[in-house]
């Protein structure tokens, strides 16, 4: 019995072997296609950090946890409010000569290029674009760069808030540094104090957005700016 079952599978082998190693090769790759998506961490809102600061994923982690308790509520019904910060390092003309001036005192050469630069802003655009965020912390070459393109790319603060705060730095922005919120926690110290707070305008966004998801962003950008430690 055992030898006639070996030697069936040694025809079936023989005469199938490459489209077996195919289909096993495709389940396989389902399998764990399947998996990664049931497993990845969802959240209830996207916050975009885009500067000089090269954000690690524990970083983000970390300042996505001081930001959560911020959202007014879960929005997905997981059973917890969650708040992913996304990063884009992107460095201005002025900070990459900064940096390789820097690293050449010290016998180094800094790699950041413009490509890597154009690159990084077009992500940043496209994810933008997209509306996979709405509140942005930002640098603000970058935040002028966005406004020469065009004017009303973010939200007036006044459309946002009862009253324009003093970290007001125009019409649009407010300096993120100076909020209560920032001196608070220690996780958000590494965002340099140049950093911007904004909201960017859901009229730029590629199609169609949904109103609520201008609620939830404005809900929550109020939340970060009247925050006071209790």
């Amino acid at each position: 019995m055992g030898n006639r079952f070996l030697k069936w599978l040694d025809n079936y082998w023989y005469h199938y072997k490459w489209r077996t190693i195919v289909i096993l090769f495709f389940a396989v790759l389902l399998i764990v296609c399947v998996v990664q998506c049931s497993t990845v961490e969802k959240y209830d809102l996207t916050v975009f950090y885009a500067g000089p600061e090269q954000l690690m994923e524990e970083k983000c982690q970390s300042i996505g946890k001081v930001f959560s308790p911020r959202l007014k509520e879960d929005l997905d019904g997981n059973g917890e409010k969650s708040v992913y910060l996304r990063s884009f390092y992107i460095l201005s003309p002025e900070q990459l000569a900064q940096k390789n001036e820097e690293a050449a005192k010290e016998g180094m050469t800094f790699y950041y290029t413009e490509t890597m630069r154009n690159n990084a802003i077009r992500d940043f655009t496209v994810a933008a674009g997209d509306g996979s965020a709405l509140v942005m912390l930002i640098d603000p070459y970058l935040y002028g760069e966005l406004r020469k393109q065009t004017e009303d790319y973010f939200l007036p603060l006044s459309q946002l808030l009862e009253k324009t705060p003093e970290s007001a730095v125009d019409e649009y922005s407010l300096r993120f540094c100076d909020l209560p919120l920032a001196q608070a926690y220690t996780a958000l110290e590494i965002l340099p104090e140049e950093t911007l707070l904004c909201v960017m305008n859901p009229e730029k966004i590629r199609g169609s957005w949904r109103p609520e998801e201008y609620d939830v962003a404005r809900d929550f950008f109020r939340a970060l700016v009247e925050f006071q430690v209790s």
